[in-house]
């Protein structure tokens, strides 16, 4: 049994001081929740501010991306060896790297390849636009793209999947619960058929796109849907937590 997961992903928002307060509220207000685990993505700047701040509480933090190289002439890069220790998580192919920064599929399967070798679990995102949905080629041009984003993973068991439609990102207009299983009912059947059904049963499937309280757990009881990866939402203590609190005994 896949133990929910709901990850926040703060993106370029709050100062260190800001962080530190929101991660603690969050703490506060999730405690007693055990049988979710509990993400946190804050900018890089207040990762090892929070760190300190959470230990020996039940949330845990990731980082919003990473550098595969350990180190080298990558100016304003992170590296992968600089998270090791100091994050469990990490989101890799977010529709906003790959669409405002350029990373392509290579890249994204480098990142995977690196966290997986540092003992960090990636969350690789994947997603269509407007025109795919449109085209009635969602579901393969997805697959298409996972399986170039995980070009050369070896660890199969630890991944973390997030389909996050790119209409439904930031616009109030998420996906139908039921166009959002059938999407992820199919990338888990795609992994089976790839890795075998141990690495399809242990893999984990987030939604992400305008999730809110108000809709999640109509996600959270689909079939193949594990938890979600929340983006403004996770912004507000008391939002992010009544989501995590929908991702608590759900049948």
């Amino acid at each position: 049994m896949r133990m929910p997961l709901v990850v926040g992903n703060w993106k370029m928002n709050t100062n260190v001081e800001q962080a530190v307060g929101l991660a603690k509220e969050v703490s506060d207000l999730t405690h007693a929740i055990d049988q979710v685990t509990k993400v946190i993505c804050p900018p890089y700047v207040s990762l090892e501010p929070i760190k300190k701040a959470l230990a020996g509480t039940k949330l845990h933090v990731g980082a919003q991306n990473l550098h595969p190289e350990p180190s080298g002439a990558f100016t304003g890069e992170v590296s992968v060896h600089m998270l090791s220790g100091l994050v469990e998580f990490a989101i890799v192919g977010h529709s906003e790297r790959r669409n405002i920064f350029g990373e392509s599929d290579d890249t994204v399967a480098s990142k995977v390849i690196a966290a997986a070798a540092h003992k960090i679990r990636p969350i690789v995102c994947v997603g269509e636009s407007t025109n795919q949905r449109d085209s009635g080629n969602a579901i393969d041009l997805v697959k298409q793209q996972l399986f170039a984003s995980l070009n050369g993973c070896q660890d199969w068991t630890r991944l973390i999947v997030a389909y996050e439609p790119l209409w439904a990102i930031g616009t109030d207009k998420a996906a139908s619960p039921e166009i959002a299983q059938e999407m992820m009912g199919s990338i888990r059947k795609a992994i089976v058929s790839k890795a075998g059904s141990r690495a399809g049963e242990a893999l984990t499937l987030l939604y992400g796109g305008s999730v809110k309280s108000g809709n999640a757990r109509s996600f959270f009881e689909q079939q193949d849907i594990d938890g979600a990866l929340v983006g403004g939402s996770s912004l507000s203590a008391v939002e992010f937590s009544e989501i995590i609190k929908r991702a608590e005994h759900v049948d």
